[in-house]
């Protein structure tokens, strides 16, 4: 898994300088005036789901590797993870007040597990 997303790092690294960007993220980025795209971000985000035997700390880090990868702005870190997590963990964060909040929404998600 560690070598996957080594792989879609290096990919969203060759896009971004201009090797092999296809026609969608060419007219994301005319569109936006050269900033990132948000639904970009949003799409290209591909992780598998938290399951609640796996190392949360571990989780959170490779989450935070991708979102930078994929340049997803740090406001919508906190929708990505809700989208990846399932069971108690999301339960959890859907109780958690400042959940819109990534790094508050971590901090509770490791004191709560």
């Amino acid at each position: 898994m560690e070598h996957e997303l080594r792989m879609k790092e290096t990919e969203v690294r060759n896009r971004n300088s201009g090797a092999g960007g296809d026609a969608e993220n060419t007219q994301d980025r005319n569109n936006n005036n050269g900033h990132g795209s948000r639904s970009t971000g949003m799409k290209a985000l591909k992780l598998p789901p938290f399951h609640e035997e796996d190392n949360l700390d571990a989780y959170l880090t490779r989450f935070e590797r991708v979102c930078v990868a994929f340049k997803v702005r740090p406001e919508h870190r906190s929708t990505q993870l809700a989208r990846l997590l399932q069971g108690k963990t999301l339960v959890s964060a859907s109780d958690i007040e400042e959940a819109d909040d990534y790094k508050v929404l971590k901090v509770q998600l490791l004191k709560r597990f």
